[in-house]
């Protein structure tokens, strides 16, 4: 079956495109290799007779990559032995101007991040590997396709079913292929076997014998040349990692010393065309004194099995100084049951088209720190994004620093806050487990240049147009307007929602849809990275995982689906270039009607509309889903003029009073200005706490520790014996003092001042249960 998507930006051989994600499927062994003699009952299809050598088959299914325009895939049957081993072999051509690895093909995990499905879609393998992934019974990553050739790659799975007539195969990065059709054979042991240079079949690999010696099994390696040129020392077969496999058990041995002469002999000359070269090498035994053996070696298909034999030849290899014998456990990893959702191709959608997107106004004036010489921060905006949430967005420009963020800024930004003067409030950030929402990547910031971070707070009252933004190390930006985001896209639009980079607005990514899996399956996300005018090519780099998405009506906040089933692609966007990408999310609540998408390093998106229909294109999907991953966001409401902030987390509430506004300077008698509205927060308490109240003080570093200690506790009473009398007797107040053990911002900065962190860390908190 061959298909050729219409899509401008592929070419005449793309037949279709998918990713198998790597680390999808739950662990488990699914069973060993074995040989001998074929102890299937249920087979259907007689095998074909006893095979001595790989056969020639002709490729029967062809796949492409938006990923890999100038290179394509042509599968071969899969050939499956009557023990289980099913192995497919693939061809792999080359047609751009440079040179393809297998890594740049099929991405870091290479194939054996490969995966065949029954044609059911019930049973779904993982290909024969050790632990991470290598050593594998597949190509090598040293495997490295020159422009305008085409290489010979395998990779082999265990205990697929034996009834099975075809599969569907999903290479790493490429369009799943189905209906590829399964060939019955068995490989009948010998005491020498025929392999080839996946590269280079002109380059035939012999293993002329195995032996048993005490040192572990002896291998005899011929290269022959039928190649028109000389080959090289470093084109012949790798010995220096070669190892066997015991098919009975899956147990393998590796070579006793990589490097060493002693255990691996060297070829020093090119092997003239016609012409070939033998060499030995010492493989530790992989244990249980096997009878046959597949020999494995980088860039060169498995043997077919050999036999092992007693009578070991006389070798030049002297075994004097020997590794300790290093063995693994090959297992399928991999085995999923369960019906696979039903794949759909997406219309074209053009690199131009975009959607809805956050409008900021320009910058306002900027503030800088005594704390953080070379830097500044300007406010942009704060967006209102919903009922639950509004969005502040600042400038921070570099200048003449020497460092790429600056040390008195907390890069997770939780302990910024809008202070609204119309409504009296002062409003902080919106958290989850992990921090505060928004830019929270510790990405470094070039000379002379400025990035856009963004934070969510608690939503702004609509009344309000413009508010106070309060950001640590820096102060206070006034006169920052207020505006309404971006309304969602109208029905029909191609693309949902954009997000802009927020380091320099020169690619985008594009939300094209967000819908419910059939079956309570989860939610797919489609989204598309387009590179509109970055000089140097994108990355898009690891898929959707930090993807996140917010209810905007309730303030809940949801991530994939752990673990992270996402499209990756191994290549980098020049200007003008697109790739679209997926990602699974659990099933989110039937009340979600919309969400916010938020990407580390992204403006955030509009609201996009939850479809209720999706079906994947590049991703291969089981169909039972998790409960929700996520958290509600967490925001902390105060008053306006700085004497107190709220925090809340589930039963536990935490008040932060600012000492300035209460005590004079370096006192702890409650200024009489201050007196009326620390009575105002005490009768606030009565009807939410009870039990234990905690009331702590805290100091800056300024001064003598132990008189630092002694001033926080005065200050701690001071409050307390305010309190107590509108609290009453069913309230117990524990009273103490931190000094300036507990900061919750810098006092310093590389031996600077830090006024704005000192002024956060002289305060008085008060914590309760609610």
């Amino acid at each position: 079956m061959t298909t050729t998507p219409n899509h401008p930006h592929r070419r005449a051989r793309l037949v279709g495109v998918a990713l198998a994600v790597a680390g999808l499927l739950a662990t488990g062994c699914t069973g060993a290799l074995r040989s001998g003699e074929d102890t299937d009952t249920t087979t259907t299809t007689e095998p074909a007779a006893e095979l001595r050598a790989w056969p020639e088959d002709e490729p029967v299914v062809e796949v492409a990559s938006p990923a890999q325009p100038d290179a394509s895939v042509a599968l071969r049957p899969l050939l499956r032995e009557p023990d289980g081993t099913t192995t497919l072999v693939a061809e792999v051509t080359n047609e751009g101007s440079g040179s393809a690895s297998l890594s740049s093909l099929f991405g870091f995990d290479g194939l054996v991040a490969t995966r065949i499905v029954t044609t059911e879609g019930t049973v779904r393998h993982a290909p024969v590997a050790g632990d991470g992934g290598s050593p594998c019974l597949c190509s090598g990553s040293p495997t490295t396709v020159p422009s305008g050739a085409t290489a010979i790659v395998h990779v082999t799975f265990a205990d697929v079913d034996p009834g099975a007539g075809s599969v569907r195969v999903a290479l790493p990065g490429w369009r799943p292929a189905d209906d590829v059709p399964v060939r019955h054979v068995r490989f009948a042991p010998a005491p020498s076997t025929v392999t080839v240079d996946e590269l280079a079949p002109d380059h035939e690999v012999a293993v002329q014998g195995a032996w048993r010696t005490p040192d572990g099994i002896l291998l005899r390696v011929e290269d022959r040349n039928g190649t028109g040129d000389a080959l090289s020392p470093s084109a012949l077969a790798d010995l220096a990692d070669a190892s066997v496999v015991d098919p009975a058990t899956g147990r393998l041995g590796q070579v006793r010393t990589e490097s060493s002469r002693s255990v691996a002999e060297l070829a020093e000359d090119p092997v003239p065309s016609g012409r070939s070269v033998t060499r030995d090498v010492l493989v530790a035994a992989p244990g249980g004194d096997p009878d046959t053996v597949l020999v494995r070696i980088p860039g060169v298909r498995r043997s077919l099995p050999v036999t092992v034999a007693d009578d070991a030849p006389t070798t030049t290899l002297a075994p004097d100084d020997l590794d300790e014998p290093r063995t693994a456990t090959l297992d399928g990893p991999a085995r999923d049951e369960g019906d696979l959702i039903t794949l759909a191709e997406p219309d074209d959608v053009s690199a131009d088209a975009e959607g809805p997107q956050v409008s900021l106004p320009d910058p306002g004036p900027a503030l800088s720190s005594e704390a953080e010489p070379g830097w500044s921060v300007a406010a942009r905006a704060v967006v209102r994004t919903g009922e639950a949430r509004s969005t502040v967005y600042v400038d921070l420009t570099r200048s003449g620093s020497d460092r790429t963020w600056p040390q008195g800024l907390d890069v997770d930004l939780d302990d910024w806050a809008v202070i609204d003067p119309a409504e009296r409030q002062r409003l902080g950030t919106l958290e989850g487990s992990d921090g505060a929402d928004g830019s929270t990547a510790a990405a470094g910031v070039a000379e002379g240049t400025t990035r856009t971070l963004h934070v969510a707070v608690a939503p702004v009252a609509d009344g309000s147009d413009a508010v106070s933004v309060d950001v640590p190390g820096f102060g206070t930006l006034a006169d920052v307007p207020v505006v309404d985001g971006p309304e969602p896209a109208a029905p029909g639009d191609e693309v949902a929602a954009s997000l802009v980079d927020d380091r320099s607005g020169e690619v985008r990514t594009d939300i094209l849809s967000v819908g419910r899996l059939p079956g309570s399956a989860g939610v797919l996300v489609r989204a598309r990275r387009v590179n509109d005018a970055a000089p140097d090519a994108f990355e898009p780099e690891a898929g959707l995982c930090d993807l996140t998405l917010s209810d905007p009506a309730s303030g809940r906040r949801f991530q994939p689906l752990p673990p992270c089933v996402t499209t990756e692609w191994s290549r980098g966007l020049g200007v003008g270039e697109a790739l679209v990408q997926e990602v699974r999310f659990p099933e989110l609540p039937a009340d979600v009607e919309a969400v916010v998408a938020e990407l580390d390093g992204w403006l955030g998106s509009a609201p996009v509309d939850v479809a209720d229909e999706a079906a994947p294109w590049y991703l291969d999907l089981p169909r039972p889903s998790d409960a929700p991953r996520g958290d509600t966001l967490v925001g902390s409401v105060g008053v306006a003029d700085d004497l107190q902030s709220e925090t809340r987390r589930g039963d536990e509430v935490e008040l932060d009073l600012d000492t300035d506004v209460l005590f004079a300077f370096g006192s702890a008698e409650i200024a009489p200005a201050a007196a009326a509205r620390l009575q105002e927060v005490g009768e606030r308490l009565v009807p939410v706490a009870s039990g234990t109240v905690e009331v702590v003080g805290h100091t800056d570093s300024v001064g003598d520790d132990a008189a630092n200690q002694a001033l926080s506790e005065q200050r701690a009473q001071a409050v307390a014996d305010v309190l107590r009398p509108i609290l009453g007797s069913s309230v117990e107040l524990v009273v103490s003092g931190a000094g300036e053990s507990d900061p919750v911002a810098a006092n310093e900065v590389d031996g600077r001042d830090n006024p704005d962190g000192r002024a956060r860390n002289r305060r008085v908190t008060i914590t309760y249960g609610a």
